[in-house]
């Protein structure tokens, strides 16, 4: 599988998971053969501003490849000025949050909340594509809740976009981490787009 340039030999690939996703929980998954590991989701707005916790969530090293970044945002040129600070970091992906169900997290408008405005999220992963030579990944939902079930039509826009691969989980903003996965809306997100389709969660 190719995610832009980036070519996998591996269908494994770890996910960006808050307070998990550390650099040796990714080198253990990594001895398991899992190939592209993302970071945990790293605040735009905190990279923008080198906060010094942000920033040590970009700890690696050598055997640490290919990886992957997560941005979280909302704010467009906060998330320019994430990526140029992360021009000086090694990585292989950027993958921006659209999944988040955080409630601290939706009330900034940022990742699952972004799936109310399939039209924002696509502007958003434009300026992101724009402003990075690395593939562009996205991770989204099943829909808000389950009388907004629209993730074909968010990953039409994000293809739209330019973006590389698209991560579904399965599971609307409203379920969280709970309830049962919709495997065949990530069925028919890959039938409605000619990119890479990742399931996850």
């Amino acid at each position: 599988m190719f995610i832009g340039s980036l070519k996998l030999s591996s269908p494994l690939i770890l996910a960006p998971l808050a307070g998990i996703s550390d650099l040796p929980f990714r080198l253990l998954n990594r001895a398991f053969g899992c190939e592209l590991a993302f970071t945990e989701m790293i605040s735009a707005r905190g990279l923008a501003h080198r906060d010094k916790k942000t920033l040590a969530y970009l700890a690696s090293c050598d055997d640490d490849t290919p990886r992957g970044i997560q941005l979280l945002g909302s704010n467009a040129d906060l998330l320019c000025r994430a990526l140029e600070v992360l021009e000086t970091h090694q990585h292989e992906v950027i993958d921006f949050n659209a999944a988040c169900p955080v409630p601290k997290v939706i009330k900034k408008g940022e990742g699952a909340s972004l799936l109310k405005d399939p039209k924002k999220l696509r502007d958003l992963l434009k300026r992101i594509v724009q402003n990075t030579t690395k593939p562009v990944t996205v991770k989204i939902r099943s829909g808000w809740d389950h009388h907004s079930i629209n993730a074909v039509e968010v990953a039409c826009c994000a293809q739209d976009a330019g973006i590389h691969a698209i991560f579904v989980h399965g599971r609307t903003m409203a379920q969280g981490y709970h309830g049962t996965v919709d495997y065949d809306i990530i069925r028919q997100v890959k039938q409605a787009v000619c990119i890479p389709v990742i399931g996850s969660g």
